[in-house]
């Protein structure tokens, strides 16, 4: 499970990455898919 402000903090690197869910994901070292970032985005 990850905190609120992991999942903050990696939907604005999101963002920030133009939306490049594979660099994001490498850089933070979560979430392990593409799938979990999308759905932290939506909400």
């Amino acid at each position: 499970m990850y905190t609120l402000k992991q999942k903050e903090n990696a939907v604005q690197l999101l963002i920030q990455y133009n939306f490049a869910y594979t660099q994001v994901a490498r850089e933070l070292g979560y979430p392990s898919s593409r799938k979990t970032l999308r759905k932290w985005l939506k909400s």
